[in-house]
């Protein structure tokens, strides 16, 4: 019968590019039954919640390339750095794709997360009725938000969301400087021709200005992603408060030594056998989420 041997430390010389004999494991503790399995909780909670981060992070990441491409051409041009030969509508198909990437992701986020709450709680819990009345109350409360949930649809079903840039350069008189500045536009009789957007939208649609700039649309909805993030956090996350919580008194002991904090599983009977180490289990302990979730619990 195999004695299963699991021990805290922590693992130190780890690079990508290792070989498993560069490691260097340094164990200070031996850990029970029942330690190990409240930890394999606590990481399977950290992990989740990891994950569930993702969704968001990738929202984030998304608009910022897409803000950093419009800041690199923006800078290019008010230096003339541009080729002799350059055309303005070469840009179209990359800021399209940028601007794709950022509404489905928004719309992935979105979806995940209801389905993420339905599977935890049931389909017609409370905890998702409430989810969906938060998004509706962004929704409702932020016109960029429902504009951009609209154009995702009419992006994904009719026509690409971005139809114009503009670049315009003046003379400031009392200066004596030129100017400049990079517009990237949505077109309203674009989306006003599909008739696939809500009346009440379309109806509000139908005030603004043939061309709207992108900028205001972007940054409202981000912050409506994070204001429904928020909720979640706050309303579902304690069980990765407590989890947190929990790892971190569990990797006290490590406070003082130098790695990553890992827990290290062996079979001692395999290894008496075999007359040479046995192979290992290690499970890597995030403390960085941990750090992060307390910090919201705050």
């Amino acid at each position: 019968m195999s004695q299963i041997i699991r021990k805290l430390g922590v693992l130190r010389g780890v690079t990508p590019l290792n070989e498993p004999s560069d490691y260097e494991i340094n164990c200070i503790k031996e850990i029970n039954d029942e330690d190990f399995q409240r930890f394999k909780t606590a990481l399977y909670e950290l992990r989740q919640f990891e994950a569930d981060q993702q969704l968001l992070l990738i929202c984030i990441l998304n608009l910022q390339e897409l803000v950093k491409f419009a800041n690199n051409f923006y800078s290019r041009w008010q230096e003339k750095q541009l080729p002799s030969d350059f055309r303005m509508e070469s840009l179209s198909p990359e800021l399209n794709r940028l601007i794709l990437n950022f509404l489905s992701s928004v719309r992935t986020y979105l979806d995940h997360t209801a389905t993420r709450l339905s599977r935890r709680f049931g389909k017609d819990s409370a905890e998702l009725a409430e989810f969906k009345l938060v998004c509706s109350q962004q929704y409702d409360s932020c016109f960029e938000f429902r504009f951009m949930s609209e154009l995702r649809n009419h992006a994904q079903h009719s026509a690409l969301p971005i139809q114009n840039i503009n670049l315009i350069s003046n003379l400031d008189e009392e200066s004596g400087e030129v100017v400049y500045s990079l517009r990237i536009l949505f077109n309203r009789d674009s989306l006003l021709q599909d008739k696939k957007i809500k009346a009440s939208l379309r109806k509000e649609i139908a005030e603004l200005e043939a061309e709207l700039d992108i900028k205001p649309f972007v940054e409202n909805t981000i912050q409506s992603v994070y204001n429904i993030e928020n909720y979640v956090v706050k309303k579902y996350s304690n069980n990765a408060i407590e989890s947190a919580r929990y790892m971190l008194e569990f990797i006290d002991p490590l406070s003082e030594v130098t790695g990553s904090p890992t827990v290290v599983e062996y079979d001692l009977d395999g290894m008496v056998e075999r007359e040479k180490p046995p192979p290992l289990t290690l499970y890597n302990i995030p403390r960085h989420i941990a750090l992060d979730i307390m910090r919201i619990a705050d």
